[in-house]
């Protein structure tokens, strides 16, 4: 995933729960949703999947019951919908990282080259390649935590 991605991701994402808000309108809150309004709630996923990233971690927590999450349409399309729909947008990132110096390298190289830095701050992603780590935890071009539905 580029840098920025998940940030730039938070105007679509709020425009994806507006839709559904209009479709999830008399589905009952945090029960099943049922057939057509899951159908109709796809139809609105997938026609902005079409137009570019969709962050399905963050729409998985509106639709899915609570703990499951997708990482793709596909994966979406497997899954029963619950009506957990935000009522309020997720707020805007803004300058979130501003300031900050990203590194994209091998964690044993930056860990040396700032492990004396007190102000250094370490985010290190999926340790599959490190760790031998399961490859469930960690799959998709994007992200995975590994826990799933369907």
């Amino acid at each position: 995933m580029e840098d920025g991605t998940c940030q730039k991701a938070v105007p679509t994402t709020n425009a994806i729960l507006a839709e559904l808000r209009k479709v999830f309108v008399d589905a009952v809150p945090q029960k099943r949703v049922p057939d057509e309004t899951r159908a109709q709630a796809l139809e609105i996923i997938e026609a902005f999947d079409r137009n570019g990233f969709v962050d399905y971690i963050s729409l998985s927590s509106s639709v899915l019951f609570s703990g499951n999450y997708a990482v793709n349409l596909d994966d979406l399309k497997k899954c029963t919908f619950y009506n957990r729909l935000r009522q309020s947008d997720f707020p805007t990132a803004g300058n979130y990282l501003g300031g900050l110096e990203i590194r994209k390298a091998d964690y044993k190289e930056i860990f040396t080259e700032f492990k004396d830095n007190p102000k250094a701050f370490f985010i290190y992603e999926c340790p599959q390649a490190y760790l031998k780590t399961h490859p469930t935890g960690c799959r998709t071009t994007n992200y995975d935590i590994g826990l799933r539905c369907g």
